[in-house]
């Protein structure tokens, strides 16, 4: 008898009430009788409840399961599904994912013995048998666009949650499908739009009042928190259904491209009638805030530039709370309203109040500021024999496979647990006694606790990414000693060369966070220190740091081991003095001194006038840069009222 082969089974319904025979119990009983004929051992189980086939972004298991095959988890010969449809309707997500089961030796089989990809025949007919249950999905889809277009021209609501303001009627005392005014709800949708069409605020301004009259949306099903957000605000003042009106397609998910993402477009034309349900504003108050968004919107342009990338985002963390700082652009014009200039910047995600966060680190952290700054420090670092030399004798013994894969199950707890707390609060949101005295106080306060569990889950889930792919790197032996010490000394090289977001990739991979001062420092330095993210597992988790916070040394610090013996640390130090640090000890660089001198004094100054006024102010320069080229050659010499403005200038970084 032959050796058995191993098998992953894959079970899916797209709704909880299926016909019998095909629920999950049904599909996985036909799977595994199929299995036991076949003399396949079942060594995975993975199902999908209520999901949809159009598209694999929201069927976490049948992820999860193309995870397992790419990281080669149990060496699995087939992916055993009750019918093709199961394992998906979507063509393009359907050759993909067999794509993947491709390349790592893993064949599809049916039940219904309609596919068997381990011959080309069976490639064949899944191509044809695809293509035949995307063109079902999109006949469902018609059928389904068909009666809700219907159901809107009659001016009714075309299902989901009621629009805040409202709730559907139970067909009973109304007619059904109808939207029925919720007299307190609609109190606050009126309050938006007098505040933006009298009071003339914008949304921002709007969020930020209600926070200070300590104005709440009532708990719903679809939104237990209460607070106030831009993102609601703007969603009620677009919204017609306020002044009477029912709009249907106004969003529309496109087909997925090549790479399985759907976009979400706005048509211009779509169904807009009079539906049969009571307005909460007048249709002239509705255009009027219309009329102000239209004119608002130029304003709103804050990102010209979609080629920017923003280097350090996330990376860089916030002094005061430890979030990622964003990275974000605004617009500097002149008075008669032209763009001359955009300036790009990190910022703290929580300082906003608007958002119900709370983080008192305002501070708007120009990117040159510390982006030079952090590439020039990895450049003299990766070229450090010392950093060559201990990761060559660690990375003969780190990569472990084993230790990584205990990080990942650990990790995987520990997401478990996050979420689990999540529910929990929001469950007792839900249920939270809105009589009570304290009510407010306890709903603001849960809040918040709901709020920072969702960025630790954010941070969990990044970090366990990154755990998978060191493992895959492992399994496919790219993580070798030479590969990681070729990439530390090909740096520069690289760098120059790049592209921005593949500068960006780059210094990902080196890098796992950045530490700043909550205020720049009387030197001009910004950084605190830097946490090495190379792609290294210690025994304890530990990576290697840079530290910034003295004048004469930067040290990396790697804990070798999980004991705390002396003789299992090793100290590596870097001395500013033998490593050519002026690059980012001089507070800031040539191209700011000269933006910030033609910002405030509408001047412009060379390099040639900035490096003369360094070396009258004691700053050190290159030995040769920008001398005269002998003795007798006549160099032009910096004007009186331009080296004013370059002394300002190197008062504003702290040079002086």
């Amino acid at each position: 008898m032959s050796e058995p082969k191993k098998a992953y089974v894959y079970t899916r319904v797209s709704t909880e009430m299926q016909v019998e025979g095909f629920s999950l119990d049904g599909q996985l009983s036909e799977i595994k009788e199929f299995c036991s004929r076949n003399n396949y051992t079942i060594v995975g189980e993975y199902s999908d409840k209520g999901k949809s086939g159009a598209t694999i972004a929201k069927r976490d298991d049948f992820k999860r399961m193309l995870q397992d095959i790419e990281l080669r988890k149990d060496g699995v010969d087939f992916v055993v599904v009750y019918k093709l449809s199961r394992f998906g309707r979507s063509l393009v997500d359907i050759m993909n994912s067999l794509q993947i089961l491709n390349d790592n030796g893993v064949a599809l089989r049916t039940v219904d013995g309609a596919i068997n990809t381990s011959d080309t025949m069976g490639r064949l007919i899944t191509s044809i048998l695809a293509a035949v249950a995307e063109m079902e999905l999109d006949n469902i889809h018609e059928q389904t666009f068909l009666g809700r277009q219907q159901k809107a021209r009659e001016g009714r609501w075309n299902g989901g949650f009621a629009p805040y303001g409202y709730r559907i009627s139970d067909g009973v005392s109304n007619e059904p499908d109808i939207l029925v005014v919720e007299e307190e709800e609609a109190k606050i949708v009126r309050m938006i739009f007098d505040f933006y069409t009298n009071d003339k605020m914008g949304v921002a301004g709007i969020v930020t009042e209600c926070d200070r009259l300590a104005i709440r949306k009532l708990p719903r099903k679809n939104s237990t928190l209460t607070r106030m957000n831009r993102k609601f605000v703007t969603d009620v003042l677009c919204n017609p259904v306020y002044c009477g009106k029912i709009a249907y397609g106004r969003r529309h998910l496109e087909k997925p491209d090549k790479t399985g993402h759907r976009k979400m477009s706005k048509p211009k034309d779509y169904i807009l009638v009079d539906g049969r349900h009571e307005a909460i504003i007048s249709y002239e108050q509705f255009q009027e805030a219309q009329r102000i968004r239209e004119e608002r919107a130029p304003m709103c342009n804050k990102r010209p530039d979609n080629e920017h990338v923003h280097l350090l985002a996330t990376l860089i963390k916030c002094p005061v709370c430890g979030a990622g700082l964003y990275g974000n652009t605004t617009r500097k014009r002149k008075p008669n309203g032209e763009v001359y200039k955009d300036y790009h910047f990190y910022a703290c995600k929580h300082r906003l109040k608007v958002n119900g966060q709370t983080c008192s680190f305002r501070t708007n952290i120009n990117e040159q500021d510390i982006d030079e700054p952090v590439v020039a420090i990895l450049s003299k670092l990766v070229n450090d024999p010392h950093l060559a030399e201990l990761l060559s004798h660690k990375l003969d013994t780190s990569t472990d496979k084993q230790n990584v894969e205990e990080a990942i199950n650990a990790q995987k707890k520990l997401i478990e647990t996050t979420n689990s707390n999540i529910a929990r609060l929001t469950s007792q949101l839900d249920h939270l006694d809105y009589s009570s005295p304290i009510a407010e106080r306890k709903a603001a306060d849960m809040e918040k606790r709901v709020d920072n569990l969702y960025n630790e889950v954010e941070q969990q889930e990044q970090y366990l990414e990154e755990l998978y792919q060191r493992l895959f790197a492992i399994n496919q032996n790219l993580l070798t000693k030479d590969s990681i010490l070729n990439l530390l000394k090909q740096f520069d090289r690289l760098y120059a060369v790049m592209s921005q977001s593949d500068r960006q990739i780059l210094i990902r991979t080196i890098v796992e966070e950045i530490q700043i001062y909550p205020e720049k420092q009387a030197d001009g330095r910004v950084i605190k220190s830097i946490k090495l993210s190379l792609p290294v597992v210690y025994e304890n988790g530990e990576t290697p740091r840079i530290r910034l916070d003295k004048n004469t040394t930067v040290e990396t610090v790697v804990l070798l081991s999980k004991g705390e013996v002396d003789s299992k640390k090793i100290r590596v130090e870097f001395s500013l003095e033998d490593m050519d640090m002026s690059e980012f000890q001089d507070g800031a660089t040539y191209t700011q001194i000269k933006d910030y001198v033609l910002e405030h004094s509408r001047l412009k100054v060379s390099n040639l006038y900035i490096s003369q006024i360094k070396r009258k102010c004691g700053i050190g320069v290159g030995k040769n840069y920008n001398l005269p080229k002998s003795e007798d050659s006549r160099q032009p010499q910096c004007p009186p009222e331009k080296e004013k403005a370059i002394r300002e200038a190197f008062k504003y970084f702290g040079m002086i």
